[in-house]
């Protein structure tokens, strides 16, 4: 054997009992690069508006169906059963309500949520996640390293969330990508259970094409000492949601009185008492929706005999009692009166309020017509035989500005 045959054969031996280098590590922008193409690509991403997932969620060992809608740029609602009650979260892209059916609701009507709730809530309304859009959203991501997740070799980042989604400063999730599909397989995250915040872990996979889309149809969650489980049936890219979906409901009885908020030219007319001469005049009033639309307010202001005269009016639907209630306190009189009423065939007549002026007992009503196109009608009416007859001391005309 020549000496170059010997020296290329040690060489050759050499090499193969070398150990292989290890895997050079990639950038953080190598792997989310990776991971949007994995999940279908930015170009298809954006292509995407709206999503809805028909699913069965598992909670206290019980499957039932529930539905997530999704709508760009964060709102997001999830409709499931919780022990066998319905819940309902939703994030209308600031702040987050639930309609709570279980035990643990102190009113069983939408109500707006706080706190552990409100922000994972917020966080889980990041449309379609954070890893996707780390920029626009105003995330910062790093790349921790070469990871583990129950065996599988993975890519460990750790997400520091930001933009309206985060209620507290530097809130940290920790993302894992599979280290050659580059499709997440687990997030650590905050959570919320029965109003505390445990750890959250969630475990994705059942990746599936939909459309352009690569999507997880398998999400086993751990919540503190609690196990979940949601399975995706159906995926539906950009259904038309209405912002209505995500938005606070008011109390039932104050929809139907949705359409007052706002600014109007009045045409109104008024007097001192039943057998005086009508004073006629025209002014701008604007009522307010107060408390998510649960009050209306406002402040009439008119002249009256040569005097300035201003009555302060709330306007409000009781869950309890099921009727409108009605404040209204007037300048003239320092009488803060409380009437009550219902509506009827587009007709509302509130009552009750009721004073004396020497030996004079007067009872005080509101009547308002809201079948006009393009407004309303109010007439205040006064009565001195306990009901039986009413004058009219003020009436307007009310039409949209």
């Amino acid at each position: 054997m020549s000496r170059f045959s010997w020296l290329t054969g040690l060489l050759a031996l050499l090499f193969l009992a070398t150990p292989t280098t290890a895997q050079e590590e990639p950038t953080v922008e190598d792997v989310l690069s990776r991971t949007v193409e994995a999940l279908g690509g930015r170009a298809a991403w954006d292509a995407v508006e709206s999503l809805r997932f028909r699913c069965h969620f598992s909670t206290f060992s019980e499957a039932r169906p529930c539905t997530i809608e999704r709508q760009r740029p964060n709102r997001y609602r999830f409709e499931y059963f919780y022990n066998g009650l319905p819940l309902t979260d939703v994030y209308d892209g600031e702040r987050s309500w639930w309609e709570n059916g279980t035990i643990f609701a102190e009113v069983p009507w939408p109500q707006e949520t706080s706190g552990p709730h409100r922000a994972a809530t917020g966080d889980s309304a990041d449309f379609g996640g954070p890893l996707l859009d780390a920029d626009a959203r105003g995330h910062r991501i790093e790349l921790v390293g070469a990871g583990d997740v129950d065996g599988q070799p993975s890519w460990e980042l750790r997400v520091h969330r930001g933009g309206a989604e985060s209620e507290m400063e530097s809130v940290v999730e920790t993302w894992h990508v599979d280290q050659e599909t580059f499709l997440p397989i687990a997030r650590h995250s905050r959570g919320v259970d029965i109003r505390m915040p445990p750890k959250r872990t969630e475990y994705y996979s059942d990746y599936r094409q939909v459309g352009d889309l690569v999507i997880a149809h398998h999400i086993e969650i751990e919540l503190g000492f609690r196990f979940q489980e949601l399975v995706i049936d159906e995926v539906e890219i950009n259904p038309a949601l209405e912002s209505s979906r995500f938005r606070l409901p008011i109390p039932d009885g104050m929809e139907r009185l949705r359409s007052l908020a706002g600014d109007w030219d009045v045409q109104l007319r008024s007097r001192g008492f039943p057998d005086a001469p009508w004073e006629e005049q025209q002014l701008s009033w604007t009522i307010e929706a107060r408390l998510d639309g649960a009050l209306l307010a406002d402040t009439l202001e008119f002249n009256a005999f040569g005097a300035r005269r201003r009555i302060a009016r709330t306007l409000s639907w009781d869950r309890f009692e099921e009727v409108y209630r009605a404040t209204r306190l007037d300048t003239l009189t320092g009488h803060n009166a409380v009437l009550e009423g219902a509506v009827e065939n587009d007709s509302m007549i509130l009552a009750g309020a009721s004073w004396n002026v020497g030996e004079q007992r007067y009872q005080g009503r509101e009547v308002m017509n809201l079948a006009l196109p393009s407004g309303f009608q109010l007439r205040w009416e006064v009565s001195t035989d306990d009901g039986e007859t009413w004058a009219a001391l003020l009436e307007l005309e009310a039409r949209r500005r």
